[in-house]
């Protein structure tokens, strides 16, 4: 496995995160998990040279985590655990927090539910309209300083806010979306990452499972997979985003690989400081996620996956109406 180097933190990871959100039933449900495949999908992607796992206190409401403090606790200090912060479930919703003794609070509550002494990566989640984010950096200071935390990160923000934070202390890593088909939000703070020498860790890599070319209708989804709501996979709209995963299957024919494989593949090609975190609960999509490590696309192939995202850019938006204040876009 290819290791890269999360920021100026000296932290060596695996060039493949292995996201974990869809283990845990949630807001964020993708299907129905089965505990014992998500239990079998960490040991294998250990197994495979994966050494970083990505959770969140929200997933599944600190479920996520317990499952991960669970599985990891024998080969602990041989893995990198990055948890967030910062999204907190209420009566009225889902709202923000990132005040100084909040994001303590909920860091000793993440050290518990993952039965570990630190937390190798802390993200801020989402930043907090109404709390400056030097106070959140500040926090994260401290949580360093006590040995609480090894690495800070954010999510979902813009450079100007990357710069800010980064004054207070240092940014390992930026968390948001990015793949060949949803582009813009990342590619904009990307330059920023690059300059203060900051991992670039894409959620969603494969575009939900779009880029694997197995996704032709919403109709496949189950009920309630959250997927069935987001604008770019609706029926006018995923008969042309089609256009482009039929291209990435034409390349990935060529060179006897799977879509998922050769979407990753761009992905690491784009940057040494890019960590794609890509989440599954199957042992089989581990294993094929982890060969497209070392699969080097031609600049010939590259070339042509630009060419085909110039001339069939996303059509529609990457969520529903309404949640625009939960991402940059």
């Amino acid at each position: 496995m290819q290791q890269r180097i999360l920021g100026k933190s000296g932290i060596k990871v695996s060039a493949l995160g292995l996201g974990c959100m869809g283990m845990s039933p949630g807001s964020y449900l993708y299907g129905r998990p089965d505990e014992s495949d998500s239990i079998k999908t960490i040991h294998k992607a250990f197994e495979l040279g994966v050494n970083l796992f990505d959770t969140a206190d929200m997933y599944g409401m600190g479920h996520n985590e317990m499952l991960l403090g669970k599985v990891l606790k024998p080969f602990r200090n041989q893995v990198t655990i990055s948890t967030k912060c910062g999204l907190v479930y209420s009566a009225d919703g889902i709202s923000r927090n990132g005040k100084k003794a909040y994001i303590k609070k909920a860091c000793e509550a993440s050290l518990a539910r993952l039965e570990t002494d630190f937390i190798d990566l802390y993200y801020l989640h989402r930043l907090d309209p109404e709390t400056p984010i030097e106070e959140s950096m500040e926090a994260m200071s401290e949580l360093h300083q006590a040995g609480k935390i090894r690495a800070v990160g954010l999510s979902e923000v813009d450079s100007k806010m990357i710069e800010k934070a980064n004054i207070v202390f240092p940014i390992a890593a930026v968390q948001s979306e990015y793949s060949i088909i949803v582009r813009k939000a990342a590619e904009s703070v990307l330059p920023t990452c690059k300059k203060l020498g900051i991992a670039f860790m894409p959620y969603s890599p494969i575009g939900r499972g779009f880029l694997s070319g197995k996704i032709q209708s919403i109709q496949e989804f189950e009920s309630d997979d959250f997927r069935r709501g987001l604008p770019y996979l609706q029926d006018e709209n995923i008969l042309y985003n089609l256009e482009l995963v039929n291209t990435i299957g034409k390349i990935a024919k060529k060179t006897d690989r799977t879509s998922a494989q050769v979407s990753l593949a761009w992905l690491l090609a784009q940057d040494p400081h890019i960590i794609p975190i890509s989440g599954t609960t199957k042992v089989k999509h581990i294993q094929e996620n982890v060969q497209a490590v070392e699969l080097e696309l031609s600049m010939a192939e590259i070339a042509e996956l630009n060419i085909a995202c110039a001339q069939h850019p996303l059509k529609g938006e990457r969520f529903p109406q309404g949640m625009e204040e939960w991402f940059v876009n």
